[in-house]
């Protein structure tokens, strides 16, 4: 699905001032490459940082003396048009659901929005990457979580990075290098995105008038590393009854009878973001609730828990990095090997 909404960039990214400043350098020295690679884990500044440079790519000042790098002047015409949205020249594209999850789309009659960015959204950007850009000096793609194109959709962006005009540039968002073909990584310019520090966190969430800014910024030290993971109030909160009912239905039966196992992972369903999300609910839930005790694991219990988190964190890469969502369960599930896609990498 392509839409053309974008939330607000007009402060710079915190925390990546190395990422930002490659890209200053290069679009000064206009060496931008026509493929980038943003990898990192989720909720560092990713996809902020690929729409403020779209919005640089397509001020009004780029390539004059007062040019302002590599966010834009954010006063001009073609600034505001990118933060509102509403610029020709710039295409997002991402899965239903995650247009869904955004309000962005809807569901077309669909029980489950597809979480895959499949052939047809990719063709049809291909079509308007071909077109001289229409107000700017460039056309500037993103492609939201580019690992769910599926293998079709994959091939076909293949086409586009063989070829690009040269007023294009398609940044894809990651979560590492390996979740998308080689062929396609390999006409790309890498771009890491590293893990937010504290006072990093501290400064996000104080801009977002997050309540406790500081104190769910020290949770850094304890492996919070986005602003996702401190968001989460650690109860569950902030979270929906019913995803919580289902992270507490897998992490209760990761120890139990084989048969039973394998109808939770039948009965969670083969929705890759659902499942995703339900995963990362169980993975914070166990996290917590061992913080809570000190480590120590509670009396009797038969399932050992860091070898459970272990799973859960492995199981989550894994469904990033498209593998197939009911032989990801199975696995985590049945306690099998660490990665179930290591014959792959």
């Amino acid at each position: 699905m392509e839409l053309s909404g974008t939330p607000n960039v007009s402060s710079l990214v915190i925390g990546q001032d190395r990422a930002v400043a490659s890209l200053a350098g290069a679009l000064k020295a206009d060496r931008l490459a026509h493929g980038l690679l943003f990898v990192g884990p989720d909720g560092v500044g990713r996809e902020r940082t690929a729409r403020g440079l779209a919005r640089g790519l397509l001020c009004d000042l780029r390539a004059t003396p007062n040019e302002v790098t590599p966010f834009g002047c954010g006063a001009c015409r073609g600034c505001r048009r990118v933060d509102s949205g509403s610029h020709p020249d710039l295409h997002v594209v991402m899965s239903d659901a995650e247009a869904v999850a955004r309000g962005l789309g809807d569901k077309d009659g669909k029980a489950r929005p597809s979480a895959e960015i499949k052939i047809d959204a990719v063709r049809e950007l291909g079509l308007r990457l071909l077109r001289r850009p229409y107000e700017g000096r460039a056309s500037v793609a993103i492609i939201v979580d580019a690992h769910r194109m599926n293998e079709k959709a994959q091939n076909a962006l293949l086409k586009v990075l063989e070829e690009p005009a040269a007023t294009t540039v398609l940044i894809l968002i990651v979560p590492g290098a390996r979740a998308v073909l080689p062929t396609i990584g390999s006409r790309c310019l890498r771009l890491a995105f590293s893990p937010l520090t504290e006072p990093s966190l501290a400064a996000i969430l104080r801009r977002l008038q997050v309540p406790d800014a500081d104190v769910r910024a020290a949770r850094a030290r304890e492996g919070a590393c986005s602003v996702p993971a401190v968001m989460d109030d650690g109860d569950g909160s902030l979270r929906p009854a019913a995803e919580r009912l289902r992270a507490g239905l897998l992490l209760k039966q990761l120890g139990r009878d084989l048969g039973e196992r394998l109808r939770v992972a039948e009965a969670l369903g083969k929705d890759r973001l659902e499942v995703e999300a339900v995963i990362l609910a169980a993975e914070r839930m166990l996290a917590n609730s061992m913080r809570a005790r000190g480590g120590a694991p509670p009396e009797g219990a038969e399932l050992d828990e860091v070898k459970a988190l272990d799973g859960l964190s492995q199981a989550r890469q894994d469904l990033r990095s498209n593998g197939a969502v009911q032989l990801v369960l199975e696995r985590l599930l049945c306690a099998a090997a660490p990665s179930v896609l290591e014959q792959r990498r």
